[in-house]
């Protein structure tokens, strides 16, 4: 039987107590029994898996894992389905997905490992998969790095075979989309002929929401709403997502704190990453008047739980909630601009004051406004 959630807690706690991380990763480092290291990885991954707490304690030992991880890689091969290789990397993954600081660390692997993975006719839908989401981690933070390796190329000619099931994809489509779907490319308008945001970004952000799995893997919410967010940043993709019926009240459930269980600090992003999406798509004027009308889950929104994450616990979600204020209210911007002229003009404030630090202490978004 699985550990409650309390349980498992305590878990870890005493385990990180006792020092049984360090014990593990040094025993995998000093063994040459493959068996043994991967049930050591395999261990530390599910250590990591939805708890802050554990992936901090096996970050303290990234340098050892690492190198444990590479030497995985050289000495295995990609065509069976080989448990310590499928231990290193479901470990990798999981540090990846929560621990953004690692990701300039990981880059090695991409062209050494991750590329000829994904382009190996013979690798495991295992192995492939596990390395595209090693990539759609990485390319949170690392997306100029990645688009100089061109590692959307191979992952897009995945995505159109026919015939290819969805663990053999994994989640080849975000790698794509966090690249080059902020602007209008032609990755993305491939994307778009075959219906990804019905049939990939609004599935993924439900079993995000649902805790379900999709794939395979149990998607993070900061993926999958961050999805939405770069799309919405160009008004053609803006276009196409509202119009999918979907989509907008997806992005509202994920932005509400009692329809989201926060498990993890990256869900408090992915919360966030829903509000800038939902502003992005008032930007692009499209939404919410675009269809003459407010829906009244809509209109429920905008009236009450807007409202209320404005005052939400983390700042974060208060300041992406402001930001999607402001936008829905334009007026207020122009007043404060025009307020700003007038206490500069009359010498009370300093030009770069107002707009360095009392504009962003009131709408952080206004801090991107330049000088009157």
């Amino acid at each position: 039987p699985r550990m409650t959630p309390t349980l498992r807690s305590t878990f870890i706690q005493m385990s990180i107590e006792a020092g049984v991380v360090e014990h593990v990763v040094h025993l995998c480092c000093d063994t040459s029994d493959e068996d043994l290291v991967a049930a050591g990885c395999s261990f530390l991954a599910d250590f990591t898996f939805f708890s802050d707490q554990g992936t901090q304690a096996v970050m303290n030992c990234f340098d050892s894992i690492f190198v444990l991880c590479q030497k995985v890689f050289a000495c295995t091969s990609w065509e069976e389905s080989i448990p310590v290789l499928e231990g290193a990397m479901i470990l990798l993954v999981n540090l990846a997905a929560t621990t953004p600081s690692c990701h300039p660390l990981l880059l090695p692997l991409v062209l050494d490992v991750c590329v000829p993975i994904i382009e190996h006719p013979k690798s495991t839908d295992y192995a492939r998969g596990n390395m595209i989401l090693l990539l759609a981690n990485l390319s949170m933070t690392q997306q100029q790095e990645l688009r100089d390796m061109r590692v959307a190329d191979p992952l897009l000619r995945l995505v159109l075979q026919d015939n290819v099931s969805g663990l053999r994809r994994s989640v080849a489509e975000s790698v794509i989309i966090f690249l080059h779907g902020h602007e209008k490319c032609s990755e993305v308008d491939r994307l778009m002929e075959v219906n990804v945001v019905g049939d990939y970004c609004v599935p993924i952000l439900e079993q995000s929401l649902e805790r379900k799995e999709f794939r395979g893997m149990f998607p993070f919410l900061i993926y999958s709403t961050r999805l939405f967010h770069i799309l919405a940043m160009c008004s053609e993709y803006a276009l196409a997502l509202v119009e999918d019926p979907r989509a907008v009240p997806l992005l509202i459930r994920a932005s509400l704190h009692e329809d989201v269980a926060v498990r993890v600090d990256c869900d408090t992003e992915g919360r966030r990453f829903a509000l800038q999406a939902l502003t992005c798509l008032v930007s692009q004027r499209a939404w919410p008047w675009a269809s003459g009308r407010l829906d009244p889950p809509v209109s429920e929104f905008l009236g009450r739980g807007l409202p209320g994450l404005l005052v939400d616990n983390h700042p974060v979600v208060r300041t992406a909630a402001a930001g999607l204020w402001v936008v829905l209210h334009p007026m207020v911007k122009r007043v404060l601009n025009a307020l700003g002229q007038q206490v500069v003009a009359e010498g009370k404030c300093l030009g770069c004051i107002w707009h360095g630090r009392v504009l962003p202490f009131v709408f952080p978004s206004l801090a991107e406004v330049p000088p009157l």
